[in-house]
Parts: C-alpha cells; structure tokens; sequence
C-alpha cells in the first residue's frame, strides 16, 4: 500500500534542504519516516491474530525494499524515498526479525483450496491487521514525521555549518 501525504506548514524547511547535499536530504527524510513507523508497527503487532506468534515477531519497518515487495508499486524518483512497514517476507541473514511468508494470508484471507487431486482443504476468512492500524495510526505518523524530520535536519545543518566553518565542504 503507498502512502503520500502533505505535510502543511513545513514550506519554510524546502528552503532549508537546499542547502544540504541531496544524498543528505534523502537520508534525513528516509531516517525520519523509519523513526516514525514505529505507530505502525506498534498497532499492528497489536491486532495481528496470534497463534504461535512467528506473524507477530515479523513485523518490521525498513528502508530496503525486496523485490516480491517492490511489484506494483511505483519507484519513488532521485528525490523520494520509501520506507516498508508490514511481515518479513526476506530469510536473509540480516534480517532481525522473524520470517512470516504468511502475512498477506492472514491479511487479506484466502478462497476455497483444494488440491490437484480435488480434495477441499477449506478457506481462511480475512483478519485484517496491517490496513486498520494504517487507518488509525496514519495521523500520528504524519505528526512524528513532521517533528523527527525537523530534528534531523537541524543536526545535519549544524554538522554541515561546522564543517564550513573549518573550511571543508
């Protein structure tokens, strides 16, 4: 699911990004939504269905993206970032949270399966867990942004100054 927002009364601050490099810029605005998923995450490990926990324990939010997770959305360009929010779907070594491949089943529900052969093998209602903490979490995140975005960029114009004021760029 993507999320765009507007974030009202924060027009001054454009001016303020300009002067940082960009990869800075991108850096600050990716770091500050990863600092203000946390409502998300929180919330959802909240609702999520539990039977032996493994969904629960896989709910992270990051930057990097995997490619299963990539299909159907748009790249954000030179300028945007991105962050995931939702259940591990990567058994990569250095992920530190659980591995759930099940998530969007447990999300989203499942139709009557059957086998090959024909045999029924029943169906999983929706128990939705990811969407109602969004819905509900969505004003938060956009506050916490706001606030973490302003902090980061202060501390990266202030490292910044003091670099140009030692002479270095």
């Amino acid at each position: 699911m993507t999320f765009k927002a507007k974030i009202e009364g924060i027009d001054h601050i454009r001016t303020v990004l300009q002067e940082l490099p960009k990869s800075t810029e991108k850096r600050a605005v990716r770091d500050a939504m990863i600092d203000s998923a946390d409502v998300f995450v929180n919330d959802a490990v909240a609702r999520v269905p539990v039977r032996e926990g493994r969904l629960r324990d896989s709910i992270i939010k990051t930057w990097r993206i995997i490619k299963s997770q990539e299909r159907g959305t748009k790249k954000p360009g030179k300028d945007g970032a991105r962050a995931f929010v939702g259940p591990n779907y990567s058994r990569t070594a250095a992920s530190s949270k659980g591995y759930a491949p099940h998530g969007h089943l447990v999300e989203y529900g499942t139709g009557p399966r059957y086998t090959k052969a024909g045999a029924y093998r029943g169906e999983t209602p929706a128990q939705p867990y990811m969407r109602p903490a969004f819905d509900t979490q969505k004003g938060t995140f956009i506050r916490n942004f706001s606030g973490a975005l302003l902090e980061l960029i202060d501390k990266a114009l202030k490292r910044l100054r003091k670099k140009q004021a030692k002479g270095k760029r």
